[in-house]
């Protein structure tokens, strides 16, 4: 009696699983048991796909902003170099309508011949309003929107280039009040203008190659002792330097230490005693030539009049650099490559 019942149980037990077995077979949940389960590839299909592609407009939020766009943006206007470099790098020249150029500073020499063909709208910074609004923008990049979009200087407001249905766009790293600026910040943008604008596998392939240049500086530099540095911009008493910000992951990524990362502002004025104090292994002297300072040259012969016994004078560890390779953009790599052979010259003997 008791094996009799026992075998009715097995036999509803068998009926219960070839049930289960078929319902999974016919969702198409069961896999294959003989292997191990691996994650299937994810399908070949760029997640940077042109907005034209879907129905749903792209939203995202750049420094605050809520960005909605319904078609690749045609007329931009960029901004400062390192707006137009990134551009110009994800193959998208022919959507540039104006340039707002600031300090001359030099493009990527693959970049040279692109930029020089491009429309530039003024050598002296901000784009005057009039001259903005003229060539009827639909999207203006920036990477100093404090500056940028200052009515007291002439410029059209965020507020105004709204209301003829222009967006704007500021690099990640000079949202206002940002002080904790890395080089992934740059990144970020790329995917974001990947996204914009459909080019996502172009700014995968840029990540990718930044990525890997400041690996391998990483890679020389570790376990070494960091040296420290200050970052002079101008001045003589006081004397303008910097504090935190975008520039300082690109020292530390050299393998450096910003000797003022202590202070509350990205740009600060400090005493020459102050300086003296601190007495950084390296000084680095702001490279931009704008009409309104003094040459890198000049400002470096002031550090070395006015701090004969620092350890950067004595040592000869100053260097000029450009503003371009430490203000957050594609010339961070050469920033991060230059200073790191500065810092450390015995790593790439």
């Amino acid at each position: 009696m008791q094996r009799a019942i026992l075998l009715s149980m097995f036999q509803k037990c068998v009926s219960q699983v070839i049930y289960l077995l078929t319902l999974l077979i016919t969702l198409g949940l069961l896999t294959n048991c003989a292997a191990p389960v691996t994650q299937r590839p994810a399908p070949q299909v760029n997640p940077l796909a042109t907005i034209a592609s879907s129905a749903t407009p792209l939203m995202l939020g750049n420094c605050g902003r809520k960005l909605v766009f319904t078609k690749r943006p045609e007329r931009v206007v960029t901004l400062g170099l390192p707006a137009t470099e990134l551009m110009l790098k994800l193959g998208l020249a022919k959507a540039i309508v104006g340039v707002g150029v600031v300090n001359n500073a030099a493009p990527l020499p693959e970049l040279a011949d692109a930029y020089r063909a491009l429309p530039i709208l003024t050598k002296s910074g901000g784009i005057p309003k009039e001259a903005l609004l003229k060539v009827n923008p639909d999207l203006v990049i920036d990477n100093q929107p404090d500056y940028f979009y200052d009515a007291q200087q002439g410029f059209a407001t965020v507020a105004e280039l709204k209301t003829v249905d222009a967006q704007v766009y500021t690099l990640s790293a000079k949202c206002s009040g940002k002080a904790d600026a890395t080089v992934d910040d740059l990144y970020t943008d790329l995917w974001s203008l990947g996204k914009i604008f459909g080019v996502g596998e172009q700014a995968k392939v840029t990540i990718k190659e930044m990525q890997e240049r400041i690996d391998s500086v990483q890679a020389k530099v570790k376990g070494l002792p960091p040296v420290t540095v200050m970052y002079y911009e101008t001045g003589e008493g006081p004397l303008n330097i910097a504090g935190p910000g975008a520039w300082q992951d690109v020292v530390n990524l050299a393998g450096g230490v910003n000797a003022f990362n202590d202070l509350p502002e990205s740009h600060i004025q400090v005493s020459v005693e102050q300086v003296a104090a601190r007495d950084a292994d390296v000084f680095i002297v702001a490279g931009d030539t704008a009409d309104d300072l003094k040459t890198p040259a000049e400002r470096l012969a002031f550090l070395k009049q006015t701090f004969p016994n620092a350890r950067a004078v004595k040592n000869n560890r100053l260097i000029i650099v450009p503003a371009a390779y430490i203000n957050p953009g594609l010339q961070n790599t050469l920033g991060v490559e230059t200073l790191a052979k500065l810092f450390h010259p015995t790593a790439f003997q």
